[in-house]
């Protein structure tokens, strides 16, 4: 297959150079579920464009059907490359076959050409140990970096034992050991480090000891920064993020090929990250392990994503970001669909100052102003410096970051003093750029005019939310009345503050309607179920300069539940009642019985006495006296 690029004109170079031919794959061991195996072969740094690819399998031609990519110019724009690709089922790639990648090209007198095939395992090797070094995003980036510890071609997990010492002493809590089958009938096991960045920095060493039954004594390995790469040694990588395709889109291609080709670097460790509008996690690649150079010290590798043809012409922004020990800055190449054969980005610099918060202000007492550069074509003669008064200030080291739609922003803070910003105070940024005709200076400075006190309403949960089958509540702060616009909100639970993270979600300051309106605020809590039920208390607080105390704040928590004797009667309280009412009833009945039976007995006494007095009145009969007697 030939391709032919450079026109014949003056602009081109004459003489011829050879190019550098290198097979990539995929996995040098098969994972579970995979069916193919993915062979690359990139051709570089070559002159004039004209090459012949080959692929050959056990020396044999045409066994094989391969894509090969029109050359394209490398960055330094006077040598060419391209890429070569074939998929081989995994059957054929367990077999052991040698696959070649053949090149012919008119600077060599004879064919390049690398072989690549299924690796095999050295059972005769025994226990082997490797320490790697942080990730460099891990360390530059996310501040949380970890040395692993690999143990390969273990012939089980008996008795195993990996621990980590320090030279400087204490003690040291890595992760949970993870051991691993491997598909030839070996173990692999891994151990995770948590180390602080200023230890690695400040080149400490650490060990890893392994111990096992199969071992006739331990295996120990150290690492320390100076050991894992040489600082006078690092290279930081240059990334060149290349397309299959042209600009413009074919008919008949239904989806593009970016290969992001990163060069030049040492040591090999290296971070990819694929991004589309800026966004992560969107796109799937396959990467290469590092390979030497032909100088026999850096590395180079590539990354590979594929696009749908209709992804490519609705002109998203495809970056290739790489992370690396040479340089702490995040390094990238971008690629999108051009437009009238230039994309075009945009160059309208901005400058932006920001005041220190509330919270920073009066709490914690660390105030400080950002100065935000945005649209920055690139930071070449960058300078942003302070000024208050006439004197320059000492602000903390500039942030840069690179946009998905490849402009670069920048990020100056300078600390103040609580006193001075309260006592009006101006601070002056000066940015100055190639591409500004003159520097671009901004001042800030306390806001004055009217205030307002802010007050504050704390919302309990809906009764529907707290019935509903999810496990979280929302509690709400609404904070109104206030002016300026400068607040901070912050939640407390049982006291302790609750970090802004997926739990709090503040809106933007909202002016009321009127002339002369003030500002409002909504800030939303969200806690389980199991908090709200234990009874914990929440406080919103809200801390703004027109207070006499700087904050004012109210507090929830679940309220005590009333008890309805309705709800709590049960099946064995109504038998105790209807006992209790049967048991009165039979005391009622007998008393009552009681009462007739003495009525009773007392009128027949009644009725027998007055007839002994109406006999006693008839003549002969006795003294009334004596018969009264009598009777009694």
């Amino acid at each position: 297959m030939r391709f032919s690029m450079c026109p014949f004109s003056t602009a081109c170079i004459t003489k011829p150079v050879p190019p550098e031919v290198r097979v990539l794959h995929t996995s040098c061991n098969p994972r579970p579920g995979e069916t193919t195996v993915e062979l690359m072969c990139l051709i570089s740094g070559f002159f004039p464009d004209s090459v012949v690819v080959e692929w050959l399998v056990n020396d044999k031609p045409n066994q094989i059907t391969a894509t090969t990519a029109a050359p394209w110019k490398d960055q330094k724009g006077n040598t060419y490359s391209t890429s070569s690709k074939a998929n081989i089922s995994m059957e054929d790639w367990m077999d052991g076959k040698t696959y070649t990648c053949k090149v012919t090209h008119r600077a060599s007198e004879s064919t390049l050409k690398d072989s690549v095939q299924k690796c095999e395992s050295d059972s005769s090797s025994g226990i082997r140990v490797y320490l790697t070094p942080p990730n460099p995003g891990d360390l530059y980036i996310n501040q949380f970096p970890k040395l692993t510890c690999l143990v390969v071609d273990l012939p089980s997990n008996i008795g195993l034992q990996i621990t980590w010492t320090r030279e400087t002493g204490g003690t040291l809590t890595p992760d949970p050991t993870e051991i691993k089958d491997a598909f030839n009938g070996t173990y692999t096991a891994l151990s995770s480090l948590p180390i602080f960045p200023r230890d690695w920095e400040s080149d400490t060493s650490f060990v890893c000891k392994v111990e096992h039954t199969d071992l006739p004594s331990p295996i120990t390995k150290a690492i320390s920064r100076k050991q894992a790469s040489n600082p006078s040694e690092l290279q930081a990588p240059e990334v060149q993020l290349l397309l299959h395709s042209s600009c413009s889109s074919k008919a008949e291609e239904s989806s593009i090929n970016l290969l992001c080709l990163i060069s030049g670097f040492y040591p090999s460790s290296v971070t990819f990250e694929w991004l589309v509008d800026g966004q992560t996690n969107l796109v799937t690649s396959i990467t290469a392990s590092p390979w030497k150079d032909a100088n026999g010290h850096t590395f180079s590798t590539t990354s590979k994503v594929n696009i749908t043809q209709e992804e490519w012409m609705m002109g998203k922004t495809y970056t290739c970001r790489v992370t690396h020990l040479g340089t702490r800055d995040k390094i990238q190449d971008q690629a999108q669909k051009c437009t009238d054969n230039k994309c075009k980005l945009p160059t309208s610099i901005h400058v932006f100052l920001t005041p220190p918060s509330p919270h920073d202000l009066y709490e914690s007492r660390v105030p400080k102003i950002t100065c935000l550069v945005v649209n920055l074509p690139n930071d070449t003669g960058l300078n942003i410096t302070w000024w208050q008064k006439g004197k320059a200030l000492n602000p903390e080291v500039q942030v840069k970051r690179i946009e998905y739609n490849g402009t670069t922003t920048a990020t100056s803070t300078l600390d103040i003093s609580t006193y001075d910003w309260e006592s009006g105070e101006s601070y002056t940024c000066h940015v100055e750029h190639v591409d500004l005709p003159s520097p671009i200076t901004e001042t800030i400075s306390k806001k004055r005019g009217h205030k307002s006190t802010p007050s504050i309403y704390v919302y309990h949960p809906g009764q529907e939310e707290i019935v509903g089958p999810g496990d979280s509540l929302s509690l709400t702060c609404l904070v109104r009345g206030f002016h300026p616009d400068d607040i901070s909100i912050l939640w407390k639970k049982n006291n302790d503050t609750v970090t802004e993270d997926a739990q709090v979600t503040t809106t933007l300051t909202v002016k009321g309607k009127g002339k002369n309106a003030n500002y409002f605020v909504y800030s939303l809590l969200t806690i389980t179920k199991v908090e709200w039920d234990n009874r914990d208390s929440f406080t919103c607080r809200a801390i703004h300069g027109a207070l006499d105390m700087k904050f004012i704040q109210r507090t929830i928590e679940k309220p005590p539940e009333m008890i309805v004797v309705d709800d709590i009667c049960s099946d064995n309280e109504d038998t105790e009642l209807e006992g209790l009412w049967a048991t009165i009833s039979v005391f009622i009945t007998l008393f009552l019985l009681s009462v007739c039976y003495s009525a009773t007995i007392t009128l027949f006494k009644v009725k027998w006495l007055f007839s002994t007095v109406v006999e006693l009145k008839r003549p002969g009969s006795p003294k009334y006296k004596n018969v009264i007697q009598r009777v009694i």
